[in-house]
This record gives structure tokens, C-alpha cells and sequence, in this order.
């Protein structure tokens, strides 16, 4: 009997063991998982229209990486004046390596300006706030913006995010407003990321070529939504920038 109750003892033992080791292993993986802070700051209420079915950019990034900080800033219509109060309410502490802070503001902007300039308003390059600008001029403002969020976040990591292009004819919300999609939105796209594909390379910065990813078959019969399979295409490129970003 004696020899049964020993045999049993054990058997507990070794048990107790494994189940010691495997528990282990597993708060040394706990430990190892990535979390990262992330901010994702500006357009498409991030990044699509608030009627979509399918997870928004910021569930995607929790799932890869639940335990990221996540925060968000944008509204219903970000444009290139909102991104220094976005960058005061992003909290001081996040200026460190492990931070990831995701740029896609300035597609409003441009919509706003074609829709004043539909109007047939003049163009003045003398004039400071102007109803119809010179496409150089919304860049030059963005540019500013961005590079106080390079100075006082100059240890985070950045990605710029270009723009894709709605399909041409189709009637898109510019804000509160309709803007019909025409060939001066897709020239203003043009050199709109031609320059935000500049910025980056001088600034030493990461930039996402979203036109290259999301092309017409990507895009919704409403002529701007992106379609499932090909936001989860953009998402992944995402997360692999980030993953380079934040090894």
C-alpha cells in the first residue's frame, strides 16, 4: 500500500512541475508581448465611415497588439488646423521608442478648397486665408503642422499616410458638404502624395503609399468606402510598418 501511496506522491510531483514550468513559460510570453503606443491621428474616422460592418483600423491593432495604448484623434471632419490641439492632448510621456504615431490628415482640406474653387473664386497668392488656394499652399500648412509633431515627439516613431483616390464620377461627403469627383481632385491627389512621399524621405519618416494599395476595384458602389478584403490588404501593410518601426 505503502508503496502505491509513494508511487501516487509521485506521480503529483512531477506533475506540479510541469504545470510550475508551463505556467512559467507562459508569464514569460506575457511578459514579452509587444505594447506599444499608438496614435492614430486624423482622417477617416480612423480610417473609414462610421457605418462600416467590418473592424475599424483601431480593433485590428488590438488584436495584433492587445496590449497596446491606443488612442485616437479625429471628428467628423479633421482638417490640417486640428492637428495642434491633437498634439497637445497627446500625452507627454508617449515622446519614447515605443511609440508609433499614424499621420492622415489633409484629404478634407483639399476637398474644401475644390468645393471653393468650384465656386469660381479668385486666387490670390498674396492673400493669407484664402476661400480657393493654390494646392501648394494647404501642403505648406500641413507641413508646418506635422514638423511641431516631429519636434515635440522627436523620439516617437512616425508614419505618414498618403491618400487613395474615390472613383472618378462618383458624389462623395466632403465634410458637411458633396463634392463630385473629378480630374482636379485626382491631380491634387497626385501632388498631393507626390509631396507627402517627399516630406517622409527628408524627414527620414515612414510613408504608406495608400493609392498604391487601394486602387478603383478596392472602393464601395458609394465611391469612397473601402471594401473589406482591401482594407484588411491596407491594415496589413499597417502592422507590418509597424512591426519595422517598433522592433
Amino acid at each position: 500500500m505503502k508503496y502505491i501511496l509513494l508511487g501516487i506522491l509521485i506521480v503529483m510531483s512531477i506533475l506540479l512541475v510541469k504545470y510550475a514550468i508551463k505556467n512559467k513559460e507562459n508569464m514569460e510570453s506575457a511578459r514579452k508581448l509587444p505594447s506599444p503606443n499608438i496614435v492614430l491621428l486624423g482622417d477617416y474616422d480612423f480610417h473609414q465611415p462610421k457605418n462600416i460592418k467590418y473592424p475599424s483600423l483601431k480593433k485590428i491593432l488590438l488584436s495584433k497588439y492587445p496590449l497596446a495604448k491606443v488612442k485616437t484623434y479625429t471628428n467628423d471632419c479633421v482638417m490640417i488646423n486640428n492637428i495642434n490641439s491633437y498634439i497637445n492632448n497627446i500625452p507627454d510621456s508617449f515622446n519614447n521608442k515605443n511609440t508609433i504615431i499614424i499621420v492622415a490628415v489633409g484629404m478634407n482640406d483639399i476637398y474644401k478648397n475644390l468645393l471653393n474653387c468650384s465656386s469660381n473664386k479668385k486666387i490670390n497668392n498674396n492673400e493669407e486665408n484664402l476661400n480657393c488656394n493654390e494646392s501648394t499652399y494647404i501642403y505648406n500648412d500641413w507641413s508646418k503642422e506635422v514638423d511641431r509633431l516631429l519636434q515635440k515627439f522627436n523620439k516617437a516613431n512616425i508614419i505618414i499616410l498618403g491618400s487613395y483616390y474615390p472613383k472618378l464620377g462618383s458624389v462623395i461627403p466632403a465634410c458637411k458638404h458633396k463634392l463630385k469627383v473629378d480630374k482636379y481632385l485626382e491631380e491634387d491627389i497626385d501632388y498631393w502624395n507626390s509631396n507627402l512621399s517627399n516630406y517622409a524621405k527628408n524627414k527620414n519618416i515612414s510613408f504608406i503609399p495608400v493609392d498604391k494599395i487601394i486602387g478603383e476595384n478596392d472602393i464601395e458602389k458609394d465611391g469612397f468606402t473601402i471594401k473589406e478584403t482591401s482594407f484588411a490588404r491596407f491594415a496589413k501593410k499597417l502592422l507590418s510598418e509597424i512591426s519595422i518601426n517598433n522592433a
